[in-house]
């Protein structure tokens, strides 16, 4: 018997990194994903979505350790 797959796809991935600048250029330079669709500096956050449009994105936020502020969670 087949069994149906638990995942049919991922449409966000976050991924913690200590250098969003050196991160910003790594995904949009490196792995082509050109200009971010949003980008907030001072929260730590920026948005890479496909060329293809189809609603994928990658989301890289500061890390703990990073130089970067954070938001405050209240």
């Amino acid at each position: 018997m087949q069994q149906t797959p638990v995942l049919k796809g991922i449409s966000v991935v976050s991924i913690s990194v200590p250098d969003l600048d050196a991160a910003r250029e790594f995904y949009s330079e490196v792995l082509g994903l050109g200009e971010p669709l949003y980008e907030l500096p001072d929260a730590g956050w920026i948005e890479f979505g496909l060329a293809s449009g189809q609603g994928n994105s990658m989301k890289t936020t500061a890390s703990a350790g990073s130089s970067r502020p954070r938001p405050s969670s209240k």
